[in-house]
């Protein structure tokens, strides 16, 4: 049982991470472009 707890822990972490990348990535990507058309909003 604590096996299947301890992996349930594992993905939703490595889940979590995967979305944080994601949504970094998203608004680096965003940032790049605003900055190149000059259209930064702060």
């Amino acid at each position: 049982m604590c096996f299947y707890i301890g992996r349930f822990l594992v993905s939703m972490i490595l889940t979590k991470n995967i979305n944080t990348l994601l949504s970094y990535t998203i608004t680096s990507i965003k940032d790049g472009i605003n900055g190149e058309t000059g259209e930064y909003k702060g």
